[in-house]
């Protein structure tokens, strides 16, 4: 299976519904109608946002962007085929290496702005008569 791509927005990482529906190998628009059901459910899991895309003449296509409890909430509403438990454990890991980035990231910039810190204090003391 390929790598699942977590995309990061307004600081909540999330995964696009076309990506989810074809992991577990159903129509995007019955994901959407799993999704309407379990409105309230996954609102209650976080914001629930959305995007219409047109593709071509037809009718705009509505895709929502889930975080990672919205996308477990989901998931776990699908029949375990030996594809779909793929998918779910393809989706955890994603969603962990997505977090163990976030937090290196995190500590590369903490380390520069002590290093950048310390050079200045450096600085200040070396011109100290």
């Amino acid at each position: 299976m390929e790598q699942l791509e977590i995309q990061n927005i307004n600081g909540i990482q999330v995964v696009d519904s076309r990506i989810i529906a074809k992991g577990l190998n159903i129509k995007h628009r019955n994901l959407i109608e799993t999704i309407n059901k379990y409105k309230n459910e996954l609102e209650q899991l976080g914001i629930l946002p959305f995007e219409t895309e047109v593709l071509g003449v037809g009718q705009p296509q509505k895709f929502y962007f889930l975080n990672e409890l919205q996308c477990n909430f989901v998931v776990t509403l699908s029949r375990n085929t030996p594809e779909v438990v793929q998918f779910k454990l393809a989706l955890v890991i994603a969603f962990d290496n997505a977090k163990k980035e976030v937090k290196l990231l995190e500590e590369v910039i903490n380390e520069s702005e002590n290093y950048h810190y310390k050079i200045k204090k450096e600085a200040i003391l070396f011109r100290q008569p």
